[in-house]
């Protein structure tokens, strides 16, 4: 399976500038490739890599125009986010099974330094599987 996801479009905070701190995350983001396991303790070790590179308030969305596997949510904590992503993976193994072996990179990267926000479109790519 192949497909292309919006996620974690978010304010990063707490880098010399906006535009580094986002390059950095993507960096993170692409150094991850197959270690989304679909097992809910791996996927909160993995999102808490990510927690200290976010603002106090994000936007992130997941395919969200997708009413069953999407979301989109504006203004919220990353714990939000967090918790909002791993209910679409767990949605997703059990309607299809959980992405594995995947391949994540940043596609796009809007920076405004001025503002001091960035966001990210992610790509990630992997194949659909029972979880073992």
């Amino acid at each position: 399976m192949r497909g292309a996801v919006a996620a974690l479009l978010a304010t990063v905070a707490g880098a010399a500038t906006v535009g580094k701190a986002i390059d950095v995350w993507c960096d993170m983001l692409s150094s991850v490739d197959g270690q989304f396991t679909g097992r809910r303790g791996d996927m909160a070790a993995l999102m808490a890599k990510f927690s200290g590179m976010m603002a106090e308030k994000i936007d992130c969305s997941v395919d969200p125009n997708n009413k069953i596997l999407g979301f989109n949510l504006k203004g919220v904590s990353y714990a939000e986010c967090t918790a909002a992503s791993m209910k679409q993976q767990q949605v997703q193994s059990e309607m299809i099974g959980f992405s594995k072996g995947s391949k994540m990179r940043c596609t796009e990267k809007i920076v405004d330094e001025e503002a001091n926000t960035a966001a990210a479109w992610v790509q990630m790519d992997g194949w659909v599987g029972v979880i073992t």
